[in-house]
């Protein structure tokens, strides 16, 4: 059962869809390449709509395909922020970061790219490290046991030195 803010707030996501439908449209098209532009063009601002087609897409929930969509329709809007502030509008409102603050999305795209770069490199050394280390833990992994045989040995001997019966 949905709480009023949960109804409110689904009803606020359906009208900033409906509002920036075109650019959820190429973020979609963007994320799921495979998606058919004939079936995003039915959409027609549809927030429910979207969702099924995503859902059916993805082969998952009605719940997860809400929650991408809804991720998206938040980067839209954040990118039509930006352009409208860049194109000279109003300045910045109260609680709002001056834009001198902000960094360009493109920006931040590309500290995005490089992060993921960074990931898949770093991903590839230790995949090429993991066979050594591997090896190197089976070897040294004898040694310590027989360290710790020997060490136990020693111990129990010591202990049990005066109790010869």
């Amino acid at each position: 059962m949905e709480t009023t803010s949960q109804k409110t707030t689904r009803r606020n996501y359906r009208a900033q869809f409906k509002e920036s439908f075109a650019t959820v449209v190429l973020l979609m098209k963007e994320e799921w390449a495979a998606l058919e532009d004939d079936a995003l063009a039915e959409l027609d601002g549809d927030l429910e709509q979207a969702v099924a087609l995503l859902a059916t897409h993805l082969e998952s929930t009605k719940a997860a395909a809400r929650r991408h969509i809804v991720e998206l329709v938040d980067l839209a809007v954040s990118q039509e922020a930006h352009r409208e502030r860049s194109n000279g509008a109003a300045p910045p409102t109260e609680g709002e970061a001056p834009r001198s603050k902000l960094p360009p999305l493109d920006d931040v795209f590309a500290a995005l790219h490089r992060l993921e770069t960074f990931a898949v490199e770093e991903a590839k050394r230790v995949s090429e490290i993991i066979p050594e280390a591997k090896a190197h833990a089976q070897k040294s992994m004898w040694r310590t046991i027989l360290m710790a045989l020997g060490i136990g040995l020693l111990l129990g001997m010591w202990l049990n030195r005066g109790r010869k019966k």
